[in-house]
């Protein structure tokens, strides 16, 4: 992302779809970092010429902007500060579940029948996963010499 000549920290794909034989909605779910982490209208103004919308996630320190084809959601993008971006539970997510196939292979059955049971309620499908979410990022923080901490933003 550039303004005034500037462009940001390096941006990265914490999603499902970068994890290699991990199944995904078909999203592409894209996180960038930036520095200084301004008002959220100075990023709608910049991303709404390319199909952007802000979109409250309620969420601390981020902010969520969709982009829809015929109504569908094709993209979201995550703005937040750098500060801290290496250690956000959902890089250390994917960088866990890329080094423990294993894990993968288990955290997809897990959501393949979370998507049937809630189809129709995603907030319940995202919490229902939220135990086996924990579970894999306390044992990154672990590894990395980082404190444990809730995965679940409220």
């Amino acid at each position: 992302m550039r303004r005034s000549g500037r462009t940001s920290p390096p941006s990265s794909i914490p999603a499902k779809t970068s994890i290699p034989g991990q199944e995904a909605k078909p999203i592409i779910d894209m996180f960038a970092a930036v520095r200084p982490f301004q008002e959220q209208d100075v990023y709608a103004k910049l991303l709404e010429g390319m199909g952007y919308s802000f979109t409250e996630a309620g969420m601390a320190d981020r902010y969520l902007f969709v982009r829809q084809s015929g109504g569908i959601r094709t993209h979201h993008l995550h703005i937040m500060p750098v500060e801290g971006f290496y250690q956000r539970n959902e890089l250390l997510l994917r960088d866990y579940l890329r080094a423990h196939p294993d894990l993968v292979q288990e955290y997809g059955e897990l959501k393949r029948c979370l998507a049937e049971r809630y189809a129709s309620d995603p907030d319940g499908y995202t919490r229902a996963k939220t135990s086996f979410i924990q579970k894999v990022v306390d044992l990154a923080r672990g590894e990395r010499g980082l404190p444990l901490e809730d995965v679940w933003e409220e």
